[in-house]
């Protein structure tokens, strides 16, 4: 019998399709869990702010809202989770998160897939993106990297299907895609309000009636303001100011703050963006609007993180570089419904060489190392000896010693470390600290201003503090990246 006429009844193929993606989730499970200590310094991040909010702290629920560079939604989403384990136990939660998106991605994928006609040769498109060094990475780093890919190839796939289609249920999700997406990524949000002004520019051209075109665009921008709209809101409650989130922008403009961990941009990220640019010339001889900007949505990523990178903020490109790949797969995958059956296999072949070939380039040049430490962070380098240090020299210096640790840094430094000589603080003032604490010697320790640390409050409130302390404090001693100043305070009587 030949092996093209075996048959596999429905049954038995939904039962290996069971088992093959049980044993997939399951070995990622076991490479996440295994490398748990090796988790990215927002994994770490995220779980302590969601600890702070277990135990209803201010600071906790100042770290929720007050940055717009770390989003509130992935410190929700691992809320439940890291309820259910001990912080000693390391950032599990974020870990299983980044999984369980990981595993998400492949699934959505899958479908897409499957429903713009590609047959089995989809399973080894899947492969090769889970195999994928950067996926990898981003699935056992314990980052919201997968969460956000997820979002963007949801986002990208309604909004083609919408200008193909025109069914309310790809508007619906597409909305509530990007809203998503703006509160888990501020390095994506705008590629959030590219997808949006695309929209809108359908809506523009499109020989609709004016109330349907409003209508569309009520439903297509609403969940996005009503989520920037309710974070201005909590800041605005919580912090005293509706803008603090942001005020990080403006007030780091011309500070390169870039220096501690540049993402590359190779050749194959233009190879995937070229990928989707020739999407767009496919779809601009085919007259379609959903190709054309699905194309659009493909290199954008690639023009972003260039215009981050002149920006000093070519750290923050990891999430972006990252969507390239995915949508070079979505690109090619919607070239073979507008190309017919003849463009398939190569359509495929190519969103199977741009992954391999990436991934290989990838792991040869040692840019990205699956396991390897996430942005070089070593939690227990900094609980297990800067922090003990710190101690000691304040005790030496003081009877009476308070120490500010300030920023989204001091969740990576104190940990669930107990001790009343250390306060968090993620919105410093010199005034109300010597008003709190009167009688105390006063110490404030800064983490050094690069990349996401670059952004905390305390650098924008006090401009080049980390190099030249204030006007009120005197450098007191380096540790690591942390450096601790004395507060200067009038003599007590």
């Amino acid at each position: 019998m030949a092996f093209s006429s075996i048959s596999v009844s429905p049954a038995r193929r939904r039962l290996a399709t069971g088992v093959c993606l049980a044993l997939i989730v399951g070995a990622l499970c076991a490479g996440g869990l295994w490398r748990v200590d090796s988790a990215s310094r927002e994994g770490v991040v995220c779980e302590a702010i969601c600890r702070e909010l277990i135990d209803n702290t201010t600071a906790g629920r100042q770290a929720l809202v007050g940055s717009a560079w770390w989003a509130p939604l992935p410190v929700l989403v691992r809320l439940p989770l890291a309820a259910l384990f001990e912080g000693e136990a390391g950032p599990v939660a974020s870990v299983l998160v980044s999984i369980f998106f990981g595993v998400a991605i492949l699934f959505l994928l899958n479908g897409i897939l499957r429903g713009w006609g590609i047959g089995w040769p989809r399973w080894l498109i899947a492969a090769g993106l889970a195999l994928h060094p950067a996926f990898l990475r981003a699935c056992f780093d314990g980052s919201s990297g997968t969460m956000a890919l997820f979002l963007v190839l949801l986002s990208a796939h309604n909004l083609a299907q919408w200008l193909a289609q025109k069914k309310l249920r790809y508007l619906i999700v597409l909305a509530l895609a990007t809203a998503l997406l703006v509160a888990t990524s501020v390095e994506l949000a705008p590629w959030a309000l590219l997808v949006l002004l695309l929209l809108a520019l359908d809506q523009v051209v499109a020989p609709s009636k004016r109330w349907y075109k409003e209508a569309v665009l009520i439903l297509g921008f609403f969940p996005t303001l009503y989520t920037v709209g309710l974070w201005m809101l909590l800041n605005w409650l919580v912090m005293g100011d509706a803008l603090y989130f942001v005020r990080s922008f403006a007030a780091s403009a011309g500070r390169d703050v870039g220096a501690a961990s540049l993402v590359p941009i190779g050749v194959m990220h233009g190879a995937s963006a070229g990928v989707s640019l020739l999407l767009v010339i496919v779809a601009l001889m085919r007259k379609s609007g959903a190709g054309i900007s699905l194309g659009i949505l493909g290199f954008s990523p690639l023009v972003l993180a260039l215009l981050m990178g002149a920006n000093g903020l070519s750290w923050a490109g990891g999430p972006v570089l990252l969507c390239l790949f995915p949508l070079a797969v979505l690109s090619a995958a919607y070239a073979v419904t507008m190309s017919g059956t003849l463009a398939r296999p190569a359509a495929v072949a190519v969103a199977v060489a741009v992954l391999a070939t990436s991934g290989m380039a990838f792991m040869q040049r040692g840019e990205i190392r699956p396991l390897a430490r996430g942005e070089g962070y070593s939690r227990t380098t900094e609980q297990n000896r800067w922090l003990p240090m710190i101690e000691r020299h304040v005790a030496n210096r003081s009877h009476y010693p308070q120490v500010f640790v300030c920023g989204y840094d001091s969740f990576t430094l104190l940990g669930s470390y107990a001790n009343p000589v250390f306060v968090r603080s993620m919105d410093f003032n010199f005034n109300k600290a010597k008003q709190d604490y009167p009688g105390r010697d006063l110490f404030v320790l800064v983490h050094r201003p690069r990349a996401r640390s670059g952004m905390d409050s305390v650098h924008w409130k006090y401009p080049r503090i980390f190099e030249l302390g204030s006007h009120t404090t005197l450098y007191d001693g380096d540790f690591g990246d942390w450096r601790l100043f004395e507060i200067v305070q009038a003599p007590r009587e």
